[in-house]
């Protein structure tokens, strides 16, 4: 006659691959969150990547009408005595920070009273900023800006 085993020693395995199963489903569910989250976390990056090329952009496109600004409030006569209606490019690229702009910049006018300064930064993608600036140049100073976000 051959002994019975008992019933608890018969299934002893079934405790381990449960508790393997749910090692298992443990560690899927650990890796869908940390894959989510660093999903989340590039998207955020590029976001911010994005964000900041645009405010370079920005602060080019001001500084340059700026420029433009300080150049006519020291001599205006550079641009000549018939009402203005100029235009200029520059390509502009720095290595140290990255950055590669083309700037356009016109001006229309007169520039014996009053002129409209338009700056418009490109950079080497789809973005761009484009800044206006109404400029009286008897008194000179601006009168208003525009398109600064």
């Amino acid at each position: 006659m051959i002994p019975m085993q008992p019933t608890e020693d018969r299934h002893s395995g079934a405790a381990l691959i449960a508790i393997v199963l749910a090692g298992f489903m443990l560690l899927t569910l650990l890796c869908a969150v940390a894959f989510t989250i660093s999903a989340r976390t590039m998207r955020v990056e590029e976001w911010q990547t994005l964000h900041d090329k645009k405010v370079r952009l920005d602060y080019l496109a001001c500084s340059s009408a700026n420029a433009v600004i300080e150049a006519l409030s020291a001599d205006k006569s550079c641009f000549g005595t018939d009402p203005a209606d100029k235009t200029g490019k520059a390509d502009i690229t720095d290595y140290d920070y990255g950055l590669s702009a083309s700037v356009e910049i016109s001006i229309t006018g007169d520039v014996n009273s009053r002129v409209l300064i338009t700056s418009k930064a490109s950079g080497a993608d789809t973005l761009s900023s484009t800044v206006t600036a109404d400029f009286d140049t008897l008194n000179k100073k601006v009168l208003s800006w525009g398109g600064i976000e």
